[in-house]
């Protein structure tokens, strides 16, 4: 798997862990299942924004850069 297939499948594999564990709080606390517009304004209100706004982008792009040298 190429460098740039690995990156793509680890940011979906981190988005889809953070729309399931926002999925499973409303279904707890309001008791309702999503249907597909439910979940579409779940991904724009709450996913995106909040994957964005944490250091989850800035750590899989980390992931892939070699590492620094410890120059002493």
């Amino acid at each position: 798997m190429s460098l740039k297939e690995q990156l793509f499948a680890d940011l979906k594999g981190a988005l889809k862990q953070q729309l399931f564990a926002v999925i499973l709080q409303i279904r707890k606390n309001q008791k309702i299942e999503l249907e597909d517009d439910g979940i579409i304004e779940v991904i724009v209100k709450y996913v995106l924004p909040n994957f964005k706004k944490s250091d989850k982008e800035d750590f899989i792009i980390k992931s892939y850069l070699p590492k620094m040298l410890n120059v002493s």
